[in-house]
């Protein structure tokens, strides 16, 4: 029971997923993270659907990559992108520490908010229109690892404030266990990838390690932590580059 509410915490807090309504507590979020993958899976399980079904259908080409697009925003109600968003603002903003944390506390948008992401949207948008056949499988794993790889940025790197919601799910999480079985979700994911196609595996699994610590260097630099609107940037361009990797895969 423990289990299915930490399922039902996780996806109601990161998804507009319907779940039953149950009373959760702190004790609830104790394993949450190791279901955020799931949320993964299930867009790349839509993705899949999609993208045969307009391919059975002989529908434009663009008309499917827009809907593509639009799936994680629908299924996860944009939280990650909101994170990049307010991250996007305040790293442009090139103040300090305290100064970068208010701008991500601000509900009100900037430009370059905006801005990167429409750079990320295009990108998004170009690179999906490069997936065939062959590589849409890898670009629907993109989805589970990014959020793997994301949940072991929150439980391995330290919170930026002492407040919060990352703050206040990581102090309930059990650590270790989570930890452990988010890496297991992510050898599996690539392990599946690598019966495809290993060069696009390795390609993944090497943008794995440098895009963790290229990230946790980064955020002690800036803000000596992360918080929860920095994992949801860290997860866009995860996302993204996964992605990239993916169209790319197929055609090498």
């Amino acid at each position: 029971m423990k289990i299915f509410k930490s399922l039902i915490a996780c996806v109601s807090t990161y998804s507009k997923i319907p779940m039953p309504h149950v009373d959760l507590d702190s004790d609830d979020f104790k394993y949450a993270l190791i279901f955020f993958p799931l949320i993964g899976a299930f867009i790349g399980a839509i993705e899949y659907v999609l993208f045969y079904s307009c391919e059975a259908l002989l529908l434009p080409k663009m008309f499917r990559v827009l809907l593509m697009a639009v799936i994680p925003l629908i299924i996860t109600g944009g939280i990650h992108v909101d994170g990049f968003m307010d991250t996007s603002d305040a790293f442009c903003s090139y103040g300090d520490k305290d100064r970068k944390l208010s701008i991500m506390k601000d509900p009100n948008t900037g430009a370059f908010a905006v801005i990167n992401f429409a750079i990320f949207s295009l990108l998004f948008l170009a690179f999906s229109y490069l997936i065939n056949t062959e590589s849409v499988v890898f670009f629907c794993f993109s989805f589970v690892i990014a959020r793997a790889l994301s949940g072991i940025c929150a439980v391995t790197i330290k919170p930026a404030k002492e407040e919060g919601m990352l703050n206040t799910i990581k102090k309930n999480t059990q650590l270790k266990v989570v930890f452990i079985v988010l890496i297991f979700e992510v050898v599996l994911s690539l392990a599946l990838v690598s019966f495809i196609k290993i060069t696009v595996a390795l390609m993944m699994l090497l943008f794995s390690f440098i895009s963790y610590f290229t990230y946790k260097s980064k955020m002690m630099k800036e803000l000596n932590g992360i918080t929860g609107d920095t994992l949801g940037y860290y997860m866009c361009i995860t996302e993204l580059i996964l992605i990239i990797i993916s169209s790319v895969g197929g055609y090498i």
